[in-house]
């Protein structure tokens, strides 16, 4: 059986509202859970009036689904391929922009749609999903031997933690191009609350190690520092050593550090004072 729900499909098929948010300006993926928590029945991610790209998308896609909310996804274009590699990656429905023509819409809808009503292909099974979702595991456990039957929920459940151990993880990766000190802490700290109630040992373990160094974190954020600068200078200064072959006094190595690198005035001017005439 499948784990995923289509909210907002199912309380239309009740005769009910279904009601959902606009997303074109939220990048974190904190979002589904607040829709949840609002109340709405599912998300849609607007790709067309905006920059937002597929892979933004698809994280907050798989976000929503973490939170029971459906992801509904308005692709920029008509390529086939920017519908379908959303719907791989888990979005619940899909949004063509300015479709004129009956003809038209039966040529995107079989963009989306299996053979033999349409021409999409198969891709592997996602990783939010349990096994029992993908074609290769669908198969009827009825008369198996009890440990067999174990092994097999055992998987599912390490399935489903694989896959909310990643979109955890996807989140991170978006949380390094702030430029302001306060939204960059906000976030991470959403981010560690997030982790720790995850119930994902490693994850929670990453989780405080990051809230012990948030300090330092946040400070290469904002700063945009990286180990790369730090050792293309630690390179500068061997070479000055080297070109030197050696150094007195520490006090000389560090003006030549200074003058090489810095701009040291070895010979600065002297102050002018004015005087009276």
């Amino acid at each position: 059986m499948a784990t995923l729900h289509n909210r907002a499909k199912e309380k239309l098929e009740a005769g009910e509202l279904s009601i959902g948010l606009g997303l074109r300006l939220v990048r974190t993926m904190d979002i589904g859970r607040v829709l949840n928590t609002c109340g709405y029945d599912f998300a849609f991610i607007d790709m067309e009036h905006n920059s937002m790209s597929i892979d933004t998308a698809v994280q907050i896609g798989v976000a929503c689904q973490d939170a029971g909310v459906t992801p509904l996804v308005r692709v920029p274009g008509y390529e086939h391929y920017l519908a379908t590699r959303v719907l791989d990656a888990g979005a619940m429905g899909i949004v063509f922009p300015h479709v004129d023509s009956a003809e038209q819409a039966a040529k995107l809808v079989s963009y989306c749609k299996y053979p033999p009503v349409g021409h999409r292909s198969a891709a592997g099974n996602m990783s939010q999903l349990t096994l029992s979702d993908s074609i290769a595991f669908r198969v009827d456990f009825k008369g198996e031997p009890p440990p067999r039957r174990a092994l097999f929920e055992e998987l599912k459940a390490a399935s489903l933690k694989v896959g909310r151990a990643w979109t955890i993880k996807e989140t991170a990766r978006g949380l390094w191009s702030y430029v302001s000190r306060g939204w960059a802490i906000k976030a991470w700290k959403r981010w560690i609350a997030w982790a720790l109630r995850s119930r994902l040992e490693p994850i929670a373990h990453v989780a405080k190690t990051i809230r012990e160094q948030l300090w330092g974190i946040v400070n290469a954020i904002v700063l945009r520092v990286t180990n790369a600068r730090a050792e293309s200078l630690n390179a500068r200064i061997q070479w000055i050593k080297n070109q030197a072959c050696g150094y007195r006094n520490r006090e000389r190595f560090r003006d030549a550090i200074f003058f090489h690198l810095g701009g040291l005035d070895l010979h600065p001017r002297p102050a002018l004072a004015h005087t009276k005439a």
